[in-house]
């Protein structure tokens, strides 16, 4: 009994960790790991458009420095083919990609949505177990608020950032290296600028936080 009170005190304070959210979605890895795949696959896809752009903003019969140097006339015909072949093909990924990513966010929202149920569940489970002293010290419109709110922000994390985070890594990964293959100091200038970049993002992140947090408390604080 002592350890429910305590857990009362002291529950609103205790930070949970983000890895405490995995066994939620492992119980819809079926549906979780494959949507997981997708957004990797469609993520190398849009790898894909840079290059085919290229050839096609570019010379489709070879370099400029080779036309340049060749003293035949460029053949039209060949020039027209290789630029309908390369808008097909880029027509092709798009559509591969569109129907991938339909799945890719349908899977992510059910296993998303079925791993907050879950939590909501245990949450008020959790709720209807604690002792009457706890409900003395807290209002009902609160604890209903608090709740609302990191529901919200869960279901932002795990149906958003998580796989933005995700497909956004993989894009820069793949894009460095594809940047890397076609001029190494160009991606060493990148590179460069990535530190500068962590640092921003980690002020700005912090400021955002506590912003989400007073928010959080603010809204907690008017329900009645």
């Amino acid at each position: 009994m002592r350890s429910e009170k305590d857990a009362g005190k002291k529950g609103s304070r205790r930070r949970v960790p983000a890895l405490a959210f995995y066994g939620y979605l492992n119980r819809y890895r079926t549906v979780f790991i494959p949507s997981l795949i997708a957004l990797f696959v469609t993520a190398g896809l849009s790898l894909a458009f840079p290059y085919y752009l290229s050839k096609l903003i570019g010379s489709p019969t070879g370099s400029p420095l080779e036309m340049l140097n060749s003293t035949a006339s460029p053949d039209v015909s060949v020039i027209l083919s290789n630029i309908n072949q390369t808008v097909i093909t880029l027509l092709a990924i798009l559509a591969l990609q569109a129907f991938i990513a339909y799945w890719r966010v349908r899977g992510f929202i059910k296993a998303g949505e079925s791993a907050l149920n879950d939590i909501r569940v245990d949450v008020f489970s959790r709720l209807v177990r604690l002792p009457l002293e706890f409900f003395q010290r807290h209002r009902a419109g609160e604890l209903s608020n608090r709740v609302s709110a990191d529901l919200a922000v869960l279901r932002e994390t795990l149906l958003t950032t998580v796989p933005q985070l995700a497909r956004q890594s993989v894009i820069l990964v793949g894009g460095l290296v594809f940047i890397f293959v076609m001029s190494w100091k160009l991606s060493l200038f990148m590179l460069a600028m990535i530190p500068v970049v962590i640092l921003a993002v980690a002020l700005f992140g912090r400021r955002v936080r506590a912003y989400s947090n007073q928010a959080q408390n603010s809204l907690a604080t008017s329900g009645v």
